[in-house]
């Protein structure tokens, strides 16, 4: 099933693509944002964290509709 643009007069969502990895490092490795994450993430956070994350997890969950969890519904940490 394929993610659709959600949009309203305010806000425009695409869905994740490969290259959205660029934005999200830049914009992610802050400790403002990962002191509220679960503690298995890394910190500090690696180089090619993003890439990592959208490549080898988030857009494979998304290719199977699973959303990131583990086989038996468990969250896993994609970065250690």
């Amino acid at each position: 099933m394929k993610t659709s643009e959600l949009e309203t007069a305010r806000l425009s969502l695409q869905p994740l693509c490969c290259e959205d990895a660029i934005q999200i490092q830049r914009i992610f490795p802050q400790w403002e944002i990962v002191r509220h994450l679960a503690a298995g993430f890394p910190w500090p956070f690696p180089e090619d964290g993003a890439s990592r994350y959208v490549n080898n997890v988030a857009l494979p969950a998304a290719e199977k509709g699973r959303r990131g969890s583990g086989p038996s519904g468990e969250k896993k940490s994609p970065l250690r």
